[in-house]
């Protein structure tokens, strides 16, 4: 009773959360100081005007956000208003146009942001005589300065100094610089390249912007008596319309008046799309970028993982078949968001979403997620399919899928590498092709993946959890903006060497999970099998100390560190919880310890009052043994300890092949690129010794007794490298890959 129970209780409190968190992932609309003028505008058609910005085209809007962001890191202001104890929030395209039409309101606003705290404190130092108690504890706590303060003598003698120090500080000093730049009207307006020539025949002609056409407004009413004087390929009609069309939006939030700003706005918006109709971007593009860009780049798709996380986890060690279907479901909705939000930036962006350090965690979050379904389907379709039946199935997905790929491209005489040109059929080929080939894996270890089905879905929705989870919270260090391409990277072999190294570093981190599962669960029933299992034990302390005392260095801070930490401290964080589970619920414990042994059902009945051993149970590890040991005559099933074991090696054998052929492709890509195949970059040495950490795995398991232990420790090794190289390296070492 209590099993069905809760069966339902546990997907409708799952729906509560994620009616919350899509609630909390809407843009709030707009509110000032004062509560009224925003109230009256409706910048619903202007937010959509196309921007020619970044090497790409974007709605206002989306335009609005990375500014307001470059500013202030976030994508709103909060401003405090008359009379309200709380500030209140003030939308980003309101915001951006109030800057260029009111700068004077916003010099005391503190809208620009100080990233590190040792440089607020020097700056708060320097004016600290100038400043009242609440404002110096505000600056020092979120980092938020106005431009009036940035504009003290004091403040900027300070600038002047800390600029010199080219280690530590001048960069950070030119992005507070370059952010009060950003506030300046002259640039606000210079960004807001919106109006295509008149005579555009493609998409790559350069737009103008609304700084450039006031320029030439003020310099035809200079010259009146000197003809026409319009923008190169700009129809001088059109651009009178726009020039009027501007002016009177100016005068008209200039003087407060919000009908004839409302007017204004929609008359601007229709004459910018009608100018140049053959080059403007579709309204349904534009509306959709709106659409992901309102709800948060669809990173809320989190909340499905997670509740599929915990009913899948709940299904595994309670044995609650509705959990574990319920928690498929929401793995499977989980799947179909995360695809669909990976689909709608590629189209947006106009290629593959792997460009950035966001797009890199999200789509290798994906790519795990996809293998999990792929892996897990494998056992499936043999029950149903014969072996010879399903392969040759497969096998003709594969060929035909990059027969056609290759064909259609000789027969156009399409170049291989130039993908942007390939067209649907080619790329559905390719997409076609690589199914049939993950279909074929997928088959071949069909037989060991029936040992622990529905574990790797479990892994999936943890990793897909994680990822979206650090593009929804940490918006600061992943910058989520879609951003364009470098000419250099538009490369096949990039962008197989890319993908490839992605796709490796996701079995990785999901090899680490069931990695860690082992390491818990041999750390509290057998933790010293034989003498070689104290050096095991040996490294994984020593990772978990050496870490941090790095961090002791000048040059070195805790949160330079703290990703290749993680993977350490989130063993020992699983094993404290694990242990305090044990003591709380010795009934499980027993179960648990059955399940790991691999107890006969009876007996895992006989100590839990279970009839099923689940793979979950392992979390809240055993009692003593000898309380447990199976009657005269019963066979041991495989036992978890196998389990993790075995679904921990197939991870990092995927991992391992792909992560090798990586390399290559980057060295490949590196050789036609920059004429060298090796340069010994921070990035190549590092992804490098993640793989020899795992070529040394493969060797110590053939040599050592305790193999599955020594395969666990080193998988969390290998994760902590891999992190180094992911996340230090590219945020705190200077190199070709890096984004420091």
């Amino acid at each position: 009773m209590f099993h069905n129970r809760v069966g339902w209780i546990l997907p409708m409190a799952g729906l509560l959360l994620l009616a919350g968190v899509l609630q909390a992932a809407e843009t709030r609309p707009a509110v000032t100081s004062d509560g009224s003028l925003a109230n009256q505008i409706n910048l619903d058609k202007f937010r959509l005007i196309a921007v020619q910005h970044d090497g790409r085209f974007k709605t206002f809007d989306t335009l609005a956000r990375s500014i307001l962001r470059l500013m202030s890191r976030n994508e709103v202001l909060k401003r405090p208003a008359a009379g309200a104890d709380k500030p209140v929030t003030q939308d980003a395209v309101f915001t951006y146009l109030d800057l260029m039409f009111n700068p004077a309101a916003y010099q005391e606003v503190r809208l620009l942001h100080v990233k590190e705290t040792e440089v607020r404190k020097q700056l708060v130092s320097a004016a600290q005589d100038r400043l009242d108690e609440a404002t110096r504890k505000a600056i020092l706590k979120d980092g938020l300065v106005s431009a009036a303060f940035l504009q003290m003598p004091e403040v900027q003698h300070k600038l002047d100094e800390l600029s010199r120090d080219i280690m530590r500080t001048a960069k950070k000093v030119e992005n507070l610089r370059n952010a009060f730049a950003y506030m300046q009207r002259q640039n606000l307006q210079s960004l807001m390249r919106v109006i295509p020539p008149s005579r555009a025949e493609s998409i790559q002609e350069r737009w103008y912007s609304i700084g450039e056409l006031k320029m030439v407004s003020s310099s035809h009413a200079l010259h009146a008596g000197m003809g026409e004087i319009s923008l190169p390929g700009m129809d001088f009609g059109a651009q009178q319309e726009l020039t009027s069309g501007w002016m009177a939006l100016e005068k008209a939030w200039k003087s407060g008046d919000a009908a004839a700003i409302n007017t204004a706005l929609d008359t601007l918006a229709d004459t910018l799309a009608r100018v140049a109709p053959q080059v403007y971007p579709p309204l349904s593009k534009l509306s959709l970028e709106h659409w992901y860009y309102k709800y948060n780049k669809m990173m809320w798709s989190w909340a499905f993982y997670f509740i599929a996380f915990v009913l899948l986890l709940m299904g595994m060690v309670y044995c609650w078949p509705r959990a574990t279907r319920a928690g498929v479901v929401f793995f499977a909705l989980g799947f179909a968001l995360h695809t669909a939000a990976c689909g709608i930036r590629w189209y947006l962006a106009g290629r593959i979403p792997n460009t950035n350090m966001f797009e890199a965690v999200t789509a290798a979050a994906w790519f795990g997620a996809a293998v999990a379904i792929f892996l897990e389907l494998g056992p499936i379709v043999l029950r149903r399919v014969r072996n010879d039946t399903a392969m040759s199935f497969a096998g003709v997905l594969a060929v035909g899928g990059f027969a056609v790929w290759l064909s259609v491209l000789l027969v156009r005489g399409t170049p291989i590498d130039a993908w942007q040109q390939w067209g649907p059929v080619p790329i559905a080929g390719m997409i076609i092709g690589s199914v049939g080939c993950m279909g074929l894996i997928s088959l071949v270890v069909a037989g060991r993946m029936a040992r622990y089905q529905g574990l790797l879905l479990l892994v999936g929705s943890a990793a897909g959890m994680v990822a979206l989870m650090c593009g929804q919270f940490m918006k600061v260090s992943l910058d989520s903006d879609i951003g364009r391409t470098m000419p250099v990277l538009n490369d096949l072999w990039l962008y197989i060497h890319t993908n490839m190294i992605i796709a490796s570093y996701a079995l990785i981190g999901m090899a680490f999970v069931t990695a860690a599962l082992y390491v818990v669960g041999r750390m509290l029933t057998r933790p010293f099998a034989d003498r070689q299992s104290l050096w095991a034990w040996g490294l994984l302390a020593l990772g978990t100390v050496a870490i941090p005392l790095v961090a002791l260095l000048p040059e070195v801070t805790i949160k330079m560190i703290m990703s290749a930490w993680a993977p350490f401290l989130l063993v020992w964080v699983m094993f404290l919880v694990a242990a305090i589970a044990r003591l709380v619920w010795r009934k499980g414990a027993q179960q648990a310890y059955a399940a790991w042994e691999g107890l006969p059902l009876g007996m895992a009945g006989a100590v839990g009052g279970s009839a099923r051993l689940t793979p979950g149970a392992v979390a809240l590890s055993a009692l003593n043994p000898a309380a447990v040991q199976p009657a005269e005559g019963t066979e041991r099933r495989e036992g978890l300890a196998k389990i993790f074991d075995g679904a921990t090696m197939l991870l990092l054998e995927l991992s391992f092949i792909m992560l090798w052929t990586g390399i290559i492709m980057g060295a490949v890509w590196a050789d036609h690129s920059w004429g060298r195949p090796w340069g010994w970059d921070p990035k190549e040495v590092f992804a490098l010794n993640t793989w020899i950490i795992f070529l040394i795995l493969v060797h110590v398991r053939l040599k050592v007794k305790d193999r599955e232990l020594w395969t666990a420790v080193l998988a969390v090794i290998g994760t902590s490298v891999m992190m180094f190289n992911w996340v230090v390296v590219n945020f705190f070492i200077v190199g070709l890959h890096s984004y420091a």
